[in-house]
């Protein structure tokens, strides 16, 4: 279930909201327990650092963005970014509730682990 700020975050975003819903969903099937922090431009993931964020900088999708030790090759991944050495942002534009898939699971799984180490 979420919360008024999550919900508050999306307004006049119902398609991005949805995927947010969906997203979030997969992630408490398949992810350790995290929590969530809404801020003014994303709500944020954490475990025991944070993990993973959503944001909203592209129309009519959500921006997931995650943190690895390498850069992740891969047509999905729009940006990565070394913010420095051995630690890389990645940015994933997502359209569609189909993208919400394994791999962008397994990538928020390995940063998960990643932010706890």
């Amino acid at each position: 279930m979420l919360a008024s700020e999550e919900i508050f975050f999306f307004v006049g975003k119902a398609g991005e909201l949805g995927l947010y819903q969906q997203l979030t969903a997969r992630m408490e099937q398949e992810l350790a327990p995290f929590e969530r922090r809404v801020q003014k431009t994303q709500i944020s993931f954490y475990h025991t650092g944070m993990f993973a964020c959503v944001s909203l900088k592209w129309k009519n999708c959500l921006v997931v963005s995650f943190g690895l030790p390498d850069r992740v090759i891969s047509p999905r991944i729009y940006q990565a970014v070394e913010i420095r050495p051995g630690r890389w942002t990645h940015h994933v534009k997502v359209f569609s509730p189909a993208e919400i898939d394994g791999e962008l699971l397994g990538w928020l799984n390995a940063a998960s682990h990643f932010a706890s180490r």
